[in-house]
């Protein structure tokens, strides 16, 4: 499963496997090339999820959202918006991963990366996305998910606060409105 070469005055690994994109990494020892390679292949090798159907098995992140898009999308009130939220997730890479291996942890890789990119908000709108389609595949279509990754990690908080300076003659229509506003509540 694992490649480790040499490569001028470096030890490169490189971690091929089915359902995955491949891994690379580079080292300035082997020694340590060799631990992160056997780490690694343990982390690949030690799946929660138990397949006893072969096509449910290589099914991707991909071909999951499709699925969903397809038959769960239409029938919700945000169809479009989430369709969007959808052709985001297909162009990433997270789509490649299989179901026996995706984990919080790539997931999380995925939060983190998405907040250098989009607002919190955003970010926790598109993992609710997520999370939902993986809810039904455990729940409609039999998928055995040991756990829904993205339950497993935590949502960006959402600040929706925002600050703004008054435009000229806002603060004097503001004074007024409140000076209207304590004499007309003193008469009631």
């Amino acid at each position: 499963m694992a490649t480790i070469r040499k490569r001028g005055k470096t030890w490169q690994v490189q971690i091929r496997q089915t359902g995955c994109p491949p891994i690379t990494r580079t080292f300035k020892r082997k020694p340590l090339a060799d631990a992160w390679a056997r780490q690694r292949e343990a982390e690949i090798d030690r799946n929660g999820l138990i397949f006893n159907e072969p096509s449910k098995e290589n099914t991707t992140v991909g071909e999951l959202l499709i699925r969903y898009r397809d038959e769960v999308l239409p029938s919700k009130r945000g169809q479009i918006p989430e369709s969007y939220v959808l052709r985001v997730f297909l162009r990433h890479k997270i789509s490649q991963y299989s179901l026996k291996h995706i984990t919080p942890d790539i997931i999380r890789e995925y939060r983190d990366e998405r907040l250098t990119q989009v607002t919190p908000s955003t970010v926790h709108r598109q993992l609710g996305i997520l999370q939902h389609a993986f809810a039904v595949a455990i729940k409609e279509w039999g998928y055995p998910l040991t756990q829904n990754p993205v339950a497993a990690i935590t949502k960006p908080a959402l600040s929706n606060s925002r600050n703004r300076r008054l435009q000229d003659g806002e603060f004097e229509r503001l004074i007024e409105s409140v000076a209207k506003a304590e004499c007309g509540g003193s008469n009631r």
